[in-house]
């Protein structure tokens, strides 16, 4: 009789669970595709393209209430039609009939925890792939309906029309061959501070977008030719032949966030933390910051005439030098004070090709680093007040200057990039080796630390959450069976009512923990805690109905 009842079960169970978990599912699907296709951003391919893709990743939500679903349905019916009873009378326990329950509870936990580590990540990467293999037409989709595009840090465009193109050759000074041309006409690009602050208007007629895959992600760079730039800050207007501007990466909300990734990425990733883009960023900003106090640390060594001999050599470009020589020298906050005296002012030489050229002289001079993303190593400006500029290539010619600004000389040898070349753990350890009397260095030190532990307490959190709600299926499994015969004077909508509060409960309470257990201002076991929660409660219900119902 078991073997005879227990496929009766299972084939209504497995049955209603299917159908309930197949119409949740494309609901869900055709939901969040809703908004992109009022839109006008998805055809009736991608749309269906972006459907098909999304049914993996929403599975794991709705399975626990298709759970409840099925669970109530089909024991209300069997509660209803006596069936159970009849099974008790012919002396079968509560506990023998919910076996294959349980069965089917077990597997759907296995599948779905292989499903949520290793299947979705994977629809997920095909999902971002399709995004931006149809990356070209959603471009030329948003500028013909008049919306803006960000594009790098700060920038925003507007066009008035743009075309998609099979690009021939790619700007000269990429090394990757691009796969789209998107040409744009009418094009105007604002760049915003920090603070959401217009500070530039750039505006050109025509503009070329490219469109590049390296090392997994998506490039664009924006090509522009006589273009006319506005400050806001000033008013003054500039006319530019040909800006450059770097490419920028196009973002990526499932490479870039560990809820996408898969079991095994995420453990590289915890492993290696350099290659989540956060922790990179704020790594590049350490290495920065310690570019600076360093290169600070050597012309101080170089300039200071009782420790070296009062001159450093600083690069401009191949055939450019300039020889900077001074009495004395003040280390400040950010850069360098320089000091002539009676028999010496501040000197600087212009080497072009190995000759002298300019020779530079100033009662002081102010020497500032600036190291900037945009540039591969820090850039030095050096400004000189009532300076003497003698020509050598004029017979010595003498001029007096008010003020000598020199930018964008670096020092000879490579500081930054090697910096840039470790990994965040041989960086931070030497931030806290060599560079302890560096306040900036030691706030960059601990941001990154704070950035590396956010990302190891996201990691636990999700591996957590996705063994949380894959165990969650067998207790709904479970409490709806349990509350069906408990109830079987109700009717199915008031069951299914109670067995859907209680799992939405445990669902919101686990993925709730994840959020506190990436909070820095929390408990990781506190959060991981509050994870397994909800299980925990649901749990205890199914004890608490088992046991009033064995007691009858």
């Amino acid at each position: 009789m078991p073997r005879t009842l227990y496929t009766y079960i299972l084939k209504d169970l497995i049955r209603l669970l299917v159908l309930s978990s197949t119409v949740l599912v494309l609901v869900i699907s055709f939901a969040a595709a809703i908004e992109p296709l009022t839109k006008g951003q998805l055809g009736p391919w991608l749309l269906i393209k972006y459907v098909l893709y999304g049914i993996p990743t929403t599975l794991t939500v709705v399975l626990p209430f298709s759970c409840a679903y099925a669970a109530t349905i089909v024991f209300t019916r069997m509660a209803t039609d006596n069936e159970i009873m009849a099974c008790s009378a012919s002396g079968l326990s509560y506990r023998s009939i919910l076996i294959p329950v349980a069965v089917v509870g077990l597997l759907l936990c296995g599948s779905l925890y292989y499903l949520s580590n290793w299947v979705v990540p994977w629809f997920y990467h095909r999902l971002e792939l399709m995004l931006h293999r149809d990356l070209p037409s959603l471009i030329v989709e948003h500028v013909k309906t008049g919306r803006p595009l960000a594009i790098g840090d700060g920038n925003v465009m507007y066009a008035d029309s743009a075309d998609e193109l099979v690009p021939s050759t790619g700007p000269v000074d990429t090394g990757v061959a691009p796969y789209r041309l998107i040409m744009v006409r009418g094009v105007a690009i604002g760049k915003f501070d920090r603070q959401h602050i217009l500070r530039d208007i750039t505006t050109t007629s025509e503009a070329d977008i490219y469109l590049y895959r390296h090392e997994g992600h998506t490039w664009a760079q924006l090509h522009l030719q006589n273009v006319m730039t506005l400050n806001q800050l000033t008013g003054n207007y500039a006319t530019i032949k040909k800006p450059q501007i770097r490419p920028f990466a196009v973002p990526s909300p499932f490479k870039d966030d560990p809820r996408f990734l898969s079991w095994p990425n995420l453990v590289r990733l915890a492993t290696e933390p350099r290659h989540y883009e956060p922790v990179q960023r704020k790594s590049h900003q350490l290495a920065r910051h310690m570019a600076q106090h360093r290169l600070l640390g050597f012309m101080t060594t170089h300039l200071d005439r009782s420790i070296g001999n009062g001159t450093v050599i600083l690069q401009a470009d191949e055939h450019e030098q300039y020889i900077l020589s001074t009495p004395s020298v003040e280390l400040l906050k950010t850069g360098l004070y320089l000091s002539g005296n009676n028999d010496q002012p501040v000197r600087v030489e212009r080497r072009s090709h190995g000759l002298l050229a300019l020779v530079y002289e100033s009662p002081s001079a102010d020497l500032s680093i600036k190291v900037s993303p945009e540039q591969p190593e820090p850039m030095i400006k050096l400004e000189m007040a009532a300076v003497t500029v003698t020509d050598r290539s004029s017979q010595n010619r003498k001029t007096q200057k008010k003020a000598q600004v020199i930018r964008n000389i670096r020092w000879p040898q490579p500081i930054l990039q090697p910096l840039l070349a470790q990994s965040p753990r041989e960086m931070r350890a030497q931030a806290r080796m060599y560079f302890r009397d560096s306040v900036t260095v030691q706030q960059a030190d601990k941001i990154l630390y704070d950035s590396i532990d956010k990302l190891r307490r996201k990691i636990k959190g999700h591996i957590h959450e996705r063994a949380a709600l894959s165990g969650t299926n067998i207790f709904v499994l479970l409490l709806g069976s349990l509350l069906s015969i408990y109830l079987r004077g109700s009717t199915p909508l008031t069951i299914y009512f109670w067995t859907f509060v209680l799992t939405a409960i445990s669902v919101f309470v686990t993925r709730s923990g994840e959020n506190v257990a990436s909070d820095a201002n929390s408990s990781v076991v506190l959060g991981l805690s509050i994870i397994h929660l909800g299980n925990l409660v649901l749990c205890a219900v199914v004890i608490g109905i088992y046991w009033k119902l064995s007691r009858n």
